[in-house]
């Protein structure tokens, strides 16, 4: 449900970084902002996907649990999202860094969420939920293509 927000994030940063702060895609500056904000979200989203591990070995919890803690932490990144703005004022580096933090809760909370299955549910359930989950990303895949449409039909460009 929430991936096309994400998504959006991720693709949009290019041109925000372009029309606040003036660095392009193929300045210096802009290719390491971008670099930062992806670098960010894929270390620390690898890590998040370890976290439930930590809480199962190293405090005993059950893997449910340590599961639900750790989705716990990453439902708390978005907050992080409200000071990219004002942040942004002293430098870009700011936005980067923090939109970089929200993409890693979100990717870290998915992978959680989609790992739960197997803790809960048997192979069989698994596989039907399998399926269903290819299914609701080519359905947002074709949303965010919609409104890429859409917003050129109208405003004859993409963004």
């Amino acid at each position: 449900m929430t991936d096309g927000v994400w998504w959006f994030f991720l693709f949009w940063a290019p041109a925000y970084f372009s029309d606040q702060y003036g660095y392009t895609s193929d300045s210096g500056m802009g290719i390491a902002l971008i670099f930062t904000l992806y670098a960010i979200c894929t270390i620390l989203s690898i890590g998040g996907g370890y976290l439930p591990k930590i809480f199962v070995e190293k405090y005993g919890m059950n893997p449910y649990a340590g599961r639900m803690r750790a989705m716990l932490i990453f439902a708390c990144f978005p907050v992080l999202g409200l000071f990219a703005q004002p942040l942004g004022t002293y430098s870009a580096w700011w936005p980067a860094i923090l939109i970089g933090l929200l993409g890693a809760g979100h990717q870290s909370w998915s992978a959680n969420i989609f790992s739960t299955v197997g803790n809960i549910f048997g192979n069989d359930e698994r596989i039907i939920y399998g399926c269903h989950m290819r299914q609701q990303t080519a359905h947002c895949g074709l949303f965010v293509a919609f409104i890429g449409r859409l917003s050129y039909m109208v405003c004859k460009s993409y963004l």
